[in-house]
């Protein structure tokens, strides 16, 4: 799955990186604000966002809301605050609970994968990961 990381903490984002990579995705950028997201999402066509929802520079949920409206691409929200993204509509699939490790991540991943394929999850859900109801014909526009 070709992924584009959206962190603004480089380490955090470097190290979700490895973890990526080590079990067979390709991460397509890292981005530490929503002007850069933009700009990849752009040039990068992903797959998935993996979005932090508080970054430094901008605003992770607005930034997944225009992602999905121009380009059609979800994202998975990434954060360590308890409260509820604010209502996303399809432009997040779910989200990923801070800290997280390269297990959690991984299988997260390819859950969001499945479900995004149509598939219900062949694996129960880690204990930090939410999904949000949607249709599963709205996961991914067709071109």
């Amino acid at each position: 799955m070709r992924i584009l990381i959206v962190e603004d903490e480089l380490l955090i984002a470097l190290n979700t990186q490895a973890d990526l990579e080590a079990a067979g995705h390709t991460v397509i950028g890292i981005a530490m604000t929503s002007r850069e997201a933009f700009r990849q999402a752009e040039s990068g066509r992903p797959d998935l966002v993996l979005m932090d929802v508080r970054l430094a520079e901008g605003n992770g949920v607005e930034a997944a809301q225009v992602i999905h409206a121009h380009w059609g691409i979800v994202s998975l929200f990434a954060t360590s605050y308890a409260e509820k993204p604010a209502s996303t509509g399809n432009a997040a699939i779910g989200c990923l609970r801070k800290p997280y490790d390269q297990r959690s991540l991984v299988q997260s991943i390819q859950i969001v994968e499945q479900v995004m394929s149509g598939l219900e999850p062949t694996s129960p859900l880690p204990s930090n990961l939410e999904l949000y109801q949607r249709s599963i014909a709205q996961a991914r526009p067709v071109a």
